[in-house]
């Protein structure tokens, strides 16, 4: 309360998110001289009871319906978009809305259809979206996951605010040092563009480079290429060449160890199928 003392009973609405939105904080602004508006948590001490449970509400409802409730100058309101949005004022009216435009998928198509929007919500959105600039900001291109720890998250949400003020400094600084080249970037620069460029800084690489060197796929050796040796296995198996050539079954423990191979071969002074496996006129011929 203290933050806004300077500008008590000079007319001014106050409006803010749900961080700070609560039934008692309605009624102490409005009773300071401040009327306030601000969307809401069904969790917050004092909501009404009757509104809890929005998202069954809303599974119920057609678009564009609303339920409301009031506690003395604190109105309640609840109104179905694609999702329940909860709101509270000290200063709106619930039979008071417009007609909005949405897009409706019927039939694997996307048609506009018009539904009913509170005026205290079109409010809110009109003159809170100038305003809660760094939500905005923070809700594209952020580093937050889910599934995450909640130390994970509130790491990389203290980067993604340290992203976006470092972001909104810039182009303040920008703006005042318009002649500066080194500060040149396109008109709309982008808070997706500045990460960007962040990390190229950060990481070292230049904005147009050339692309890193592929490293040249490894070649598969071929079967006259590589180092064959014999190796003994702990099962037998049929030589290959004795049963490629006489189709008799000759089990043998020995087998060539070449990744290309790996079949078993007669290898010792009496017969070497391993020297007769790798000529190319077996292979050939076979």
């Amino acid at each position: 309360m203290h933050l806004i003392t300077p500008l008590l009973n000079q007319g001014y609405h106050l409006y803010f998110d749900n961080f700070y939105s609560s039934i008692k904080l309605i009624k102490d602004l409005f009773q300071a001289g401040v009327p306030s508006t601000g969307t809401a948590a069904e969790n917050r001490k004092g909501f009404p009871q009757s509104m809890k449970k929005g998202k069954e509400w809303a599974k119920r409802e057609e678009r564009g319906n609303i339920r409301w409730e009031r506690d003395g100058v604190c109105l309640a309101l609840q109104w179905k978009d694609n999702k329940p949005v909860t709101i509270l004022s000290s200063i709106a009216n619930a039979n008071n809305y417009l007609m909005v435009e949405r897009k409706e998928k019927t039939n694997n198509q996307w048609n506009n259809i018009r539904v009913k929007q509170p005026q205290v919500i079109h409010s809110y959105n009109q003159y809170m979206n100038g305003v809660d600039r760094s939500d905005q900001l923070l809700a594209k291109n952020n580093a937050l996951r889910k599934c995450m720890r909640w130390w994970k998250t509130l790491f990389f949400h203290m980067i993604d605010i340290a992203i976006v003020n470092s972001y909104i400094l810039f182009e303040i600084h920008r703006a005042e040092h318009q002649d500066n080249d080194l500060l040149k970037r396109p008109k709309k620069y982008s808070v997706a563009e500045f990460r960007e460029e962040l990390v190229r800084q950060l990481v070292g690489l230049e904005e147009f480079g050339d692309p890193p060197l592929s490293k040249p796929p490894t070649k598969q050796p071929e079967l006259f290429e590589s180092s064959h040796l014999p190796e003994f296995g702990k099962a037998k198996r049929n030589c290959k060449v004795c049963y490629t050539v006489t189709k008799k079954e000759l089990k043998v423990f020995s087998f060539c160890s070449a990744p290309q191979c790996q079949v078993h071969l007669h290898c010792n002074t009496d017969k070497n199928c391993f020297a007769t496996w790798h000529t190319k006129d077996f292979q050939r011929q076979n």
